[in-house]
């Protein structure tokens, strides 16, 4: 993601990625958090139903 910062904020426009490109790695790392936190959930819940 730092890299992808980085490469947003040259000075140049043409060393600038597309729009397109910026918004397929922020949809890339939501996919990544979001995913990691529903697992996290679906494992705690089979935890809590397990304890039961």
């Amino acid at each position: 993601m730092a890299h992808s910062a980085a490469s947003c904020v040259q000075f140049e426009g043409k060393d600038r990625p597309a729009i397109s490109e910026v918004i397929a790695k922020l949809e890339e790392a939501v996919e990544l958090v979001h995913g990691k936190t529903r697992n996290w959930q679906l494992i705690e819940s089979r935890q809590l139903l397990a304890e039961r």
